[in-house]
């Protein structure tokens, strides 16, 4: 293994460990007190509180791209009709990388509101927040290199994974 890659896991390995840390803390401590009887309307709101931090990092993700292409006369027109220049080509993988992060997080939020009990609801906030640290470490050290993006898209993809391994075991459980 090189150092880079042993440096990538290390900053994955403490992703991975906030992570889990995040979550058992959510579920544990219940830190928001939501009671064990939250109606399905209050989840829903809960839900769609938690959504507005990742779409808006894709908003955001979206926007700088478009404010680059304006601002750039090699890169006004679109791809197909030139070749794109590295920054552009920079930035359309930071939209691609949060676009799939937003997606996956957006539909295990979903299925954490419906197949989870009310008082395991603070881990959507909670993920959330993550969401947008990550991300924003992510995009900070993107141009430096793995290293210096692991940590935030660890921040960013693992809380999601473990909800969405709780909700697959829970699941199996249910079933026996």
């Amino acid at each position: 293994m090189t150092e880079q890659q042993a440096n990538v896991l290390r900053g994955m390995g403490l992703g991975i460990f906030v992570s889990l840390l995040l979550v058992l803390y959510g579920i544990i401590f219940n830190p928001f007190s939501f009671s064990e009887s939250e109606a399905m309307d209050d989840r829903i709101v809960v839900l769609a509180r938690c959504l507005l931090i990742p779409l808006s990092v894709l908003i955001v993700s979206i926007a700088r791209i478009a404010r680059y292409r304006f601002f750039s006369p090699e890169d006004i027109d679109s791809t197909a009709a030139s070749t794109p220049s590295s920054p552009l080509l920079c930035l359309q993988s930071l939209l691609q990388n949060t676009l799939e992060q937003t997606i996956l997080a957006a539909f295990v939020y979903c299925l954490w509101i419906v197949m989870t009990p009310s008082v395991w609801l603070s881990v959507l906030p909670l993920s959330a927040c993550c969401f947008l640290i990550g991300r924003i470490l992510f995009i900070k050290g993107f141009r430096k290199g793995a290293v210096s993006r692991a940590f935030g898209f660890a921040l960013t993809f693992y809380p999601t994974v473990v909800l969405f391994v709780l909700i697959v075991i829970r699941t199996l459980l249910s079933l026996g």
